[in-house]
C-alpha cells in the first residue's frame, strides 16, 4: 500500500485495508479476558470492552461516550478513590492495584488494576486501565481465613490445646515418615532434627517432588511449637495484592469492603507459618515480610496499630536461592534472614541408593489399595530405575509405580518392564535405545570424571525430546509417558528450549 495514495482507486483500497485492520483489532479487543477502560483528557470514555462490562454489569454501548464521573456514580467509589482519574491528573503509572467495589447489580467485585497515562506525540491524551477480575480468588482467600479463625476459636472454647507432646492437627508428617537412608539423607535428617529445636527461620530448597514440605512439617512436629498452629500457604496461588491481606489481615474501613480480620501471621502466633514458593511473592511484599520478621510486629492492612507476633517461618523454594536472587525473584536481605538455617533436599538421581526403599514403600502402599499381589520388581526394572534421571524425583517414582500396578495382572507377584510406561521400555517408539544396557560401560562423561550435572541434564533433555516425539508433541501425553506432571514438563521444555517440538 503506498504511503500517500494518489488516485481515488488507491485511496479506496487503502481505506478498505484500514477498515479490515480495524475490524481485526476490534475482534481481539472484545475477546480479551481482561477489562479495558480508556478515558480521554476530558474524562470521556472512549474505549470500554466486553470483559470490563461483565465485571461491572454494564453494557459497553451505554458507557462509551459518557463522562467517567457519571459512570462512577454507579459504584461505591469517588474521584479520590479512582485510580484511573488519579493517573489522568498526575501522569503517574499505578501498576497492580487491588480494588474492591460494588457493581451496578449489587455484587462485590475485586480486581487487580494497572493504570497508566496514554502519551501521544509527547502529550498526555488520556489514561488506560487494565483490570483483572480476582473476585473468586478473593472470596476463597476470605473463606480460608474465616474457617481458620472459626477453628481457632472453637479450639480455645473447648480448651482444645493439644497438650504437651501433642502435634498440631495440620501436620501429617514427622521425621519417621522420611524414608531415605542414603548417607546424604541421614546427614540431612540429623541437621533437620537439630534445626527443629530452635526458633530460627528456615529456608528449604530442592527440585519438585523431593519432599520439601515433608521436611517442613517434620521440623514443626519435632519442635517446641509442635502443639501450636502450623499454617501453610502457597505464595504462587494468589496475586501478591491478595496475598498481603491474607498474611497480615485487614482493618474495617481500611479500604473498600475491608473487614476486621486476622491474617495468617496472627493465626500462626507461637506456631509455624510455611510459605511455599516464596520466590513467587513480588519484591515489594517480600520487603514487608522481611520487616515483620525483623520486628516481630505487624500492622493489618488499613490499620495503624502494631500487633506483636511470634511466628517461626519456614520458606520453600524449588530452585537454588542464588539463582532466584540473580533473577530478581528473591530479595537478598530476605534470603539472609530466612537462611539462618537452610536445607537443600538433593534430587533422587543424586541418591540412587534410596530408590529401592521408595520402590518397596510404594509397592506396598498401592498393591494393598489396588488389590495386587506385586511385592517386588525384577532385576531389569531395578536397572532401569537406577539409571533413570527422575526429573520429577520421588513424586514421579510414586506415579510410575502406581501406573505400573494398574497394568499388572492381579496374580502378578513381580513388576516387570512390560508394566512400566512405554518410555521406560528398552527402546523408544522410534526404535532407539532409551539408555545404556545394564552391563554396558558408563557414559564417557562419568568415566572420565566429567561434569555429572551437565551429563544428567543432557540425558534428561534427550528423554523429554523422545517422549515428545512419541506423543507427537502433545504435552499431556508426553507427561504421562515420563510419569511427571504436565506443569513440570512445561517447565522442563522451557528450560531446555524444546518448544519447537510441541504440538500447537
Amino acid at each position: 500500500m503506498p504511503d500517500h495514495p494518489q488516485t481515488s482507486e488507491e485511496l479506496l483500497r487503502a481505506l478498505a485495508e484500514l477498515e479490515d485492520r480495524l475490524k481485526l483489532y476490534e475482534a481481539v479487543f472484545e475477546r480479551l479476558d481482561v477489562g479495558i477502560h480508556v478515558i480521554d483528557q476530558n474524562m470521556t470514555t472512549v474505549l470500554y470492552n466486553k470483559a470490563m462490562g461483565m465485571f461491572e454489569n454494564e453494557d459497553p454501548d451505554e458507557i462509551l461516550g459518557r463522562l467517567f464521573l457519571d459512570v462512577l456514580s454507579h459504584f461505591r467509589c469517588n474521584e479520590e478513590s479512582s485510580t484511573l482519574l488519579r493517573v489522568l491528573r498526575s501522569g503517574e503509572t499505578l501498576p497492580d492495584v487491588k480494588q474492591s467495589y460494588i457493581n451496578s447489580s449489587g455484587r462485590m467485585i475485586t480486581t487487580i488494576n494497572s493504570n497508566q497515562p496514554l502519551i501521544i506525540d509527547g502529550k498526555q491524551a488520556g489514561a488506560l486501565e487494565i483490570a483483572k477480575d480476582v473476585t473468586f480468588i478473593q472470596t476463597m482467600a476470605d473463606k480460608v481465613l474465616e474457617l481458620r479463625t472459626q477453628i481457632s476459636r472453637r479450639g480455645r472454647r473447648v480448651g482444645a490445646s493439644p497438650g504437651a507432646g501433642a502435634v498440631s492437627p495440620r501436620v501429617r508428617y514427622c521425621f519417621k515418615d522420611i524414608l531415605g537412608r542414603s548417607p546424604v539423607m541421614l546427614d540431612l535428617l540429623q541437621q533437620a532434627r537439630r534445626i527443629a529445636q530452635t526458633s530460627s527461620g528456615v529456608l528449604i530448597y530442592g527440585e519438585t517432588g523431593t519432599g520439601k514440605e515433608l521436611f517442613a512439617q517434620s521440623i514443626h512436629a519435632a519442635s517446641p511449637r509442635a502443639d501450636k498452629p502450623f499454617i501453610d500457604v502457597n505464595c504462587a496461588a494468589l496475586p501478591s495484592q491478595l496475598l498481603e491481606g491474607l498474611l497480615f489481615g485487614s482493618v474495617k474501613g481500611g479500604f473498600t469492603d475491608a473487614q476486621d480480620r486476622a491474617g495468617l501471621f496472627e493465626q500462626a502466633h507461637r506456631g509455624t507459618l510455611l510459605l511455599d514458593e516464596i520466590n513467587s511473592m513480588n519484591l515489594d511484599l517480600q520487603s514487608k515480610l522481611l520487616r515483620v520478621l525483623q520486628e516481630k510486629r505487624l500492622r493489618r492492612l488499613g490499620g495503624d496499630t502494631g500487633i506483636d507476633v511470634d511466628v517461626r517461618v519456614i520458606a520453600i523454594m524449588n530452585k537454588p536461592p542464588e539463582e532466584a536472587i540473580r533473577n530478581r525473584e528473591l530479595r537478598q536481605d530476605l534470603y539472609y534472614r530466612l537462611s539462618v538455617a537452610g536445607l537443600h533436599i538433593p534430587p533422587l538421581r543424586e541418591r540412587p541408593g534410596d530408590i529401592p526403599i521408595f520402590v518397596d514403600h510404594f509397592l506396598a502402599k498401592f498393591a494393598e489399595t489396588m488389590g495386587r499381589a506385586v511385592r517386588a520388581v525384577d532385576k531389569e526394572v531395578g536397572a532401569v530405575f537406577r539409571r533413570h534421571p527422575w526429573p520429577g524425583n520421588v513424586r514421579q517414582l510414586e506415579h510410575v509405580i502406581e501406573g505400573a500396578l494398574n497394568l499388572a495382572e492381579p496374580e502378578d507377584d513381580v513388576l516387570r518392564l512390560e508394566h512400566l510406561p512405554m518410555f521406560f521400555r528398552p527402546s523408544s517408539p522410534a526404535g532407539r535405545p532409551v539408555g545404556p544396557e545394564r552391563d554396558a560401560p558408563p557414559p564417557a562423561g562419568f568415566a572420565s570424571g566429567g561434569d555429572i550435572r551437565q551429563r544428567l541434564a543432557q540425558e534428561e533433555k534427550q528423554s523429554i525430546r523422545q517422549a515428545l516425539e512419541a506423543a507427537a508433541g502433545n504435552i499431556t501425553r508426553a507427561a504421562v509417558r515420563l510419569g511427571i506432571t504436565r506443569q513440570l514438563l512445561q517447565y522442563k521444555i522451557k528450560k531446555y528450549g524444546l518448544r519447537s517440538e510441541m504440538s500447537v
